[in-house]
C-alpha cells in the first residue's frame, strides 16, 4: 500500500511534466505562428508602403518631368516675346525716323494747305499800280447800268451823284492804301477790314484784295466760295488778274464756280449800296 502511494506522486508529476511539456510546445508553436503572422502582415504592410512609395515617385517624377517641360516652353515663349518685342521696337524706331524725316521734308518744303493756294503766289493783288486798271474803283457807267430807279433817288441832281461818287472813290483809295500799309506790317485783320470797306465802296483792286484773303485766310476765315465770288465782281470790272484766276475756277472747279457765281450777285448788290449806286 505504501508502494502505491509512492508511486501516485511521480506519476503524477509526469503527467505535469508532460502537460507542461506540451503546453510549452503549444505555446512555442502558436507564437511562432503568431511570428509568422506578424511578419507576413509586415511584409504586406511593407510592400504596399513600398508600392505607394513607388507611385508616388513616379507620380512626382511625372509631375516634375511635365512641369520642366512647361518651365522649357516658357522659357522659349519667353525668349519668342523678347524677340518680337526688339522687332517692334527696332520697327517703331524705323518708323520714328522715317516720320520724322517726312516731318522735317514737309517743314523744309512747306506746300499751302489749300490745293488752290499756288494760284495766289505772286503779287498781283499787293501792289496798288496797274497800269491795266483804269481806276481803282467801279467806274460810273457801271454803278449807272445797275442803279435802281426810286422815288428818293430822283432827289439827288447829277452833280452831287458824281459828288458822291468821286467822295467814295477817295475813301476807298485811302482806305486800300492803308490796308496794304498794314499787310506789309503782317496785320492782316485790320488790312483785311480796310480792305473789305474799301471794296464795298467799288475799288476792284480791293475787291481782288478780299477775294485773296478769303483765299489764303489772310485775317479772314478761309472760305473759297466767298472769295471766288469777289474776284468773279473784279473780272466784270475787268481787273486781269481775277479774270485769269475767275477761268481757271471755271474750267477746274465748275461747281465752286457756280456757287460763287450766285454769292457774286448778293456781293454786287452791297457793293452797289455801298458805294452809292443804290440810293
Amino acid at each position: 500500500m505504501s508502494g502505491d502511494n509512492v508511486k501516485a506522486p511521480s506519476q503524477v508529476f509526469k503527467w505535469f511534466e508532460k502537460m507542461k511539456e506540451n503546453y510549452d510546445k503549444n505555446i512555442l508553436i502558436i507564437l511562432q505562428r503568431l511570428e509568422k503572422n506578424n511578419n507576413q502582415q509586415q511584409n504586406r504592410i511593407d510592400n504596399t508602403h513600398r508600392s505607394h512609395i513607388n507611385t508616388m515617385r513616379e507620380s512626382y517624377l511625372s509631375q516634375t518631368s511635365l512641369l520642366t517641360s512647361q518651365i522649357e516652353q516658357q522659357r522659349q515663349e519667353i525668349s519668342y516675346f523678347k524677340q518680337q518685342i526688339e522687332q517692334q521696337q527696332h520697327t517703331i524706331s524705323q518708323l520714328n525716323n522715317r516720320y520724322d524725316a517726312v516731318m522735317i521734308e514737309l517743314i523744309s518744303n512747306k506746300e499751302p494747305a489749300a490745293p488752290f493756294k499756288d494760284i495766289f503766289n505772286d503779287k498781283d493783288f499787293i501792289d496798288a499800280d496797274n497800269s491795266a486798271i483804269d481806276s481803282p474803283s467801279i467806274n460810273n457807267s457801271a454803278i449807272k447800268q445797275n442803279t435802281v430807279s426810286s422815288p428818293v433817288s430822283n432827289i439827288y441832281s447829277q452833280s452831287k451823284y458824281d459828288d458822291l461818287v468821286l467822295d467814295n472813290e477817295q475813301e476807298a483809295e485811302r482806305m486800300y492804301l492803308l490796308a496794304l500799309e498794314m499787310r506789309d506790317k503782317n496785320n492782316t485783320k485790320n488790312a483785311f477790314s480796310n480792305f473789305m470797306n474799301a471794296a464795298n465802296l467799288g475799288h476792284v483792286l480791293a475787291m481782288g484784295a478780299v477775294g485773296r484773303a478769303y483765299f489764303l485766310a489772310e485775317g479772314v476765315k478761309e472760305n473759297h466760295s466767298i472769295g471766288l465770288s469777289w474776284l468773279i465782281n473784279a473780272a466784270e470790272l475787268a481787273l486781269p488778274q481775277a479774270i485769269k484766276r475767275v477761268e481757271y475756277f471755271r474750267i477746274n472747279e465748275p461747281l465752286l464756280y457756280q456757287e460763287a457765281l450766285a454769292l457774286s450777285k448778293e456781293v454786287t448788290n452791297e457793293v452797289l449800296t455801298a458805294s452809292g449806286a443804290i440810293i
